[in-house]
């Protein structure tokens, strides 16, 4: 990953502004025109939470019956037993049940009536709690798009023409090249000062994934794999797009509030909606190469108009014309 090519494809005025402020600008999630950004890993886990939540007020219903036609140790243990005997339990209530007959067979004193009682009360209270608690996870989700900030960079080793067409904005726009290690780099020297101000960063690929909308176990486990493999979840909850977006091959640069595993996130400026960190490796040392448009040459007005920019700005980049054309300079002799 560190050494791969990566591409950045913006108007003229973003590249202007770019070498005029010397940093990187970094929107905040929620100003993203997909409003399913940094939302799929808890939509994953909502999903899992339903269904756990859906077998809980399954086997309370079988433990209340049993509960209803019992008054002794005795009969409940029966009880229990017929409806292990029956097989018409999910692996979740066999597993409380079988977990009942041991302690009964080997503990005279075992309060089982009691044990089954309490059970059931917890998972009533988890029933009944289930919407505040989605709307508690929901709320911290929209915080997250709130206070995290996203660079959004194309992985190619070549350039893209559709790449072009989607974020270039026309003719008049150019194409950066670097590579994956520059970006990491850029965050490691500005490490203390995002520290200061209550931030972390780091550098990640997105990760496309079919059947975001109803994950089976198996795009879950995927999902939790993207989350516990990076530097903390908070990367990785927004390093989950779904495949239709595989196209964009993307790379993010993802500044986002610091905090302890088990804390509610806050966000540390909730009136800013963008970041910037500055290049301090130098923006010669950062740009490999700035393309001019694919339909444009050396002769365009672009092409000189690039020249000026770097110029004016005391950068030397060199400036790409890899225009499309047959029956071009390379047929001469």
């Amino acid at each position: 990953m560190q050494n791969k090519t990566i591409w950045r494809y913006m108007s003229l005025a973003k590249y202007i502004d770019l070498l005029r402020t010397d940093s990187l600008y970094f929107p905040k999630a929620s100003c993203f025109n997909d409003e399913t950004e940094g939302k799929w890993a808890l939509h994953s886990f909502l999903i899992a939470n339903k269904i756990r939540l859906t077998k809980m007020k399954e086997n309370k219903k079988v433990i209340e019956r049993i509960l209803d036609k019992t008054n002794n140790n005795v009969q409940l243990y029966n009880q229990v037993i017929k409806a292990l005997n029956e097989g018409e339990i999910n692996d979740r209530l066999k597993e409380t049940l079988e977990r009942f007959k041991f302690y009964h067979n080997n503990n005279p004193e075992h309060k089982g009536r009691k044990h089954l009682e309490n059970l059931v009360s917890g998972w009533s209270k988890q029933i009944n709690n289930y919407s505040e608690t989605k709307e508690e996870h929901i709320s911290q989700a929209a915080t997250h798009r709130e206070s995290t900030y996203i660079s959004c960079w194309y992985s190619a080793d070549e350039m893209s023409l559709a790449m072009w067409k989607l974020f270039g904005g026309g003719k008049e726009s150019v194409a950066i090249r670097t590579k994956i290690n520059k970006l990491k780099d850029i965050i490691e020297k500005n490490d203390d000062c995002l520290n200061n101000k209550g931030y972390e960063g780091d550098v990640s690929e997105v990760e496309y994934i079919s059947d975001l909308k109803e994950p089976d176990e198996k795009t879950r486990e995927k999902i939790i794999s993207i989350l516990t493999k990076g530097k903390t979840a908070n990367v990785g909850q927004f390093c989950i797009k779904p495949k239709e977006y595989e196209y964009e091959s993307e790379v993010r640069t993802i500044i986002y509030p610091k905090k302890d595993i088990y804390d509610k996130v806050v966000d540390p400026d909730p009136d800013k909606d963008s970041f910037s960190i500055p290049i301090v490796t130098g923006m010669e040392q950062f740009i490999d190469e700035v393309y001019i448009h694919p339909l444009e040459d050396k002769d365009s007005m672009i092409f000189k108009v690039i020249k000026e920019i770097n110029k004016s700005f005391d950068v030397e980049i060199p400036i790409i014309s890899n225009s499309i054309e047959a029956f071009g300079d390379e047929i001469d002799l």
